[in-house]
């Protein structure tokens, strides 16, 4: 299930009290928050932003229900932390469900198109936007340099999918 789409994967199997106990020690309603661990206050550094995102995820009973707006100012975080190209490709998702797919794929803009799995956020994105036959070719680019058989049987079948939708 590691590469299912978020509103395919099974929530209802998620343990919600762990869930809550590692949400505890975040404070995911403002970016730049801290954690209290034992008395001390602490900074909130890159494991912490990446944590308050998985809860924010995970509390989403389902991906419609997701607070996709926090989860862009905590990948707003987490690019000011550590500029990282992933996590610049996942604040375009973010955003992109957030704001809208243009919103999204603007996002992406500066964004080197060799990133693994940039086709398939572009793909993802051009679908959304409605630009099926673009979304189709990225999904065929996508499954092509994909690192695993389910990723890429599942472009291949998004691939095939949009082709048949566009005849």
């Amino acid at each position: 299930m590691r590469d299912a789409p978020r509103a395919r994967r099974p929530t209802a199997r998620w343990c919600r009290s762990r869930i809550r106990t590692a949400r505890a020690g975040t404070r995911p309603g403002s970016a730049r928050a801290s954690t209290c661990c034992s008395g001390r206050w602490l900074t909130t550094g890159e494991y912490q932003v990446q944590a308050a995102i998985a809860a924010l995820h995970a509390d989403a009973p389902t991906a419609a229900e997701t607070d996709w707006v926090q989860i862009v100012e905590w990948y707003d975080e987490l690019v000011r932390l550590t500029d990282s190209p992933v996590a610049r490709l996942n604040r375009a998702v973010a955003v992109g469900e957030a704001d809208g797919a243009q919103a999204g794929l603007a996002a992406l803009d500066d964004l080197d198109p060799s990133l693994p799995r940039y086709a398939a956020v572009a793909a993802h994105l051009h679908e959304r936007a409605g630009d099926l036959s673009i979304a189709a070719e990225l999904y065929r680019e996508a499954a092509m340099v994909a690192t695993s058989r389910p990723e890429r049987d599942h472009l291949t079948r998004q691939a095939a999918r949009l082709h048949a939708l566009e005849r």
